[in-house]
């Protein structure tokens, strides 16, 4: 019996309980009921980064449906600096599970702030394929009329508004599904963050300090992988980055701090060929990120970060699942499904040449010569 099944059967019958007592009416709001909506709570406390970065063009969307509306966004402490400057989100609520879930005082605190918050619709952002037995409780607490996310065998517990899990499809596609009660039929296909020009200057500022950056562009490696069934080999990317120094790219690898603390030797060695960037808060990764001409990086977290920022990226799958992940639209993402590590180097190597070469002809053909790419400038957030 695995802790993972137990965990479910817990949910489950958590969820029934959550049922029994505070049994919720299935609601189909009309037009009039949406138009009355002003104040808007989203959630999503994963700790995944790459599912939350995911999620941002459905915070558009709902942005979209609701211009004049008061839009907050509870997410994972830690990782709202990603969403600081996002024109679209009126507040963020940092959310730590022990400090304002498994302590008394602390759920206190949080339901307090639901109530002022005076909430209309609040949205639980949970993967469509997993219910959020947390997302769930802190959706009804906020004590939201409308209570909008996907439908499951336990989210009736918690959600009056749902919308039923349609075919596996791009992750990014099956999230903007909960739009469509909204009326919303156009969503954003692409996730997309936004920064300061604070910002940006601190991302150029990081790759100067570790001495990268040349005419040919700065090119960030991200070697890590919380999943080892997705951790590319360390040979195959330093292949990579010899490839990139021979086509002109300045090289520098990342690695998250947890690789740091697994995997210091390997990474050590990794940086005898090429700088290392140094362990920084979230929003200063993205930035140095958003400053680089390129990303490489296997299905992991950065590499949706990249996406978002806006940089050349590609991404190396060792598994089959491009199409629910990965991006390859022929001139700014490609995804590169890896069997073999000889023939994988090439490939990445030919798919980054591809990219770079593309991007610096659309920045020739405006008039530019740097290789960095345009910033997304945020407009002043509504109050």
């Amino acid at each position: 019996m695995s802790l993972k099944w137990m965990e479910k059967k817990g949910k489950r019958l958590l969820g029934g309980a959550f049922q029994a007592l505070t049994p919720s009416r299935p609601l189909h709001p009309k037009e009039s009921d949406w138009n009355r909506v002003e104040r808007i709570l989203l959630l999503r406390q994963d700790r995944r980064i790459g599912d939350l970065v995911m999620n941002a063009p459905l915070f558009h969307g709902v942005r979209r449906r609701f211009p004049e509306a008061y839009i907050a966004l509870l997410l994972r402490r830690g990782y709202e600096e990603l969403f600081a400057d996002d024109p679209h989100l009126s507040e963020l609520i940092p959310f730590s599970p022990k400090r304002d879930f498994y302590n008394p005082i602390g759920l206190g605190a949080l339901m307090a702030l639901f109530r002022r918050g005076c909430f209309d619709l609040a949205i639980d952002c949970s993967n469509f394929r997993s219910f959020s037995l947390t997302n769930g409780i802190l959706t009804i607490l906020t004590g939201a009329p409308l209570r909008l996310g996907f439908e499951d065998k336990e989210s009736p517990a918690f959600l009056n508004v749902l919308v039923p899990s349609g075919r596996p499809r791009h992750y990014v596609h099956n999230q903007t599904e909960l739009l469509k009660p909204l009326g919303v039929d156009d969503p954003p296909a692409e996730p997309i963050l936004y920064f300061s020009e604070t910002r940006l200057r601190r991302g150029k500022e990081i790759l100067s300090s570790i001495g990268a950056g040349n005419a040919g562009g700065t090119a960030v490696l991200f070697v890590g992988a919380s999943n080892e069934l997705k951790r590319w080999s360390w040979d195959a990317f330093l292949g990579v980055a010899n490839g990139l120094k021979e086509a002109g790219m300045s090289v520098v690898f990342a690695a998250g701090a947890a690789d740091h603390r697994l995997h210091g030797k390997s990474l050590g060695r990794l940086s005898e060929k090429h700088p290392f960037l140094p362990v920084m808060s979230l929003g200063d990764f993205a930035a140095a990120i958003k400053a680089g001409a390129l990303f490489v990086s296997g299905d992991t977290g950065p590499m949706h970060v990249a996406v978002a920022c806006g940089v050349p990226t590609v991404s190396v799958f060792l598994e089959d699942n491009v199409d629910r992940y990965g991006y390859d639209d022929g001139s700014r993402h490609a995804s590169v499904r890896v069997y073999d590590d000889l023939q994988g180097v090439k490939d990445v190597v030919a798919a980054a040449a591809r990219l770079v070469e593309e991007k610096r002809g659309e920045e020739t053909s405006r008039g530019r010569q740097s290789p960095g790419l345009e910033a997304r400038a945020p407009q002043e957030k509504r109050a």
